[in-house]
């Protein structure tokens, strides 16, 4: 998983909300969707 989000993001200039890479990544972290609604500033 490491090398495909390094693969996807090495030239994005958009990461997606709803990206499966980022979601598992913020699960690892214990990030809730709530947090990163509010990383990407959406509002609840």
């Amino acid at each position: 998983m490491q090398l495909e989000a390094v693969v996807r993001w090495s030239g994005s200039v958009v990461i997606d909300r709803l990206n499966p890479v980022l979601l598992a990544i913020a699960d690892g972290l214990g990030v809730d969707g709530a947090q990163l609604d509010a990383l990407f500033g959406i509002a609840a």
